[in-house]
């Protein structure tokens, strides 16, 4: 189950976000920068483009990981579909 979707303060006023978290009825989490850095550290996938425009290796991937904390763990690398970019983290050592 996704309870949430989480982004990094960068893209914070992306539209086409917002509009998916309520289409969802999902709560929609910007993170705080410092803990998105921090969370880039623990990335699985390197993306130049990421890199260079938000700052960390993953930006879906950092942010997913940030919303949830420093226990948190990727359960997959990052998914690209078309113009879209996700990841997917828990909690614990549940999938």
């Amino acid at each position: 189950m996704i309870d949430f979707i989480a982004t990094a303060p960068i893209k914070a006023d992306e539209a086409g976000l917002m509009e998916a978290a309520t289409r969802l009825g999902m709560a929609f989490v910007v993170v705080a920068q410092a803990d998105f850095e921090e969370a880039g550290l623990r990335t699985i996938t390197q993306s130049p483009t990421s890199l260079k425009h938000a700052g960390s290796p993953s930006l879906s991937e950092a942010a997913a990981l940030a919303a949830l904390g420093s226990k948190s763990r990727l359960i997959a690398p990052r998914m690209v579909i078309g113009d879209i970019t996700v990841a997917l983290a828990t909690l614990g050592d549940d999938e």
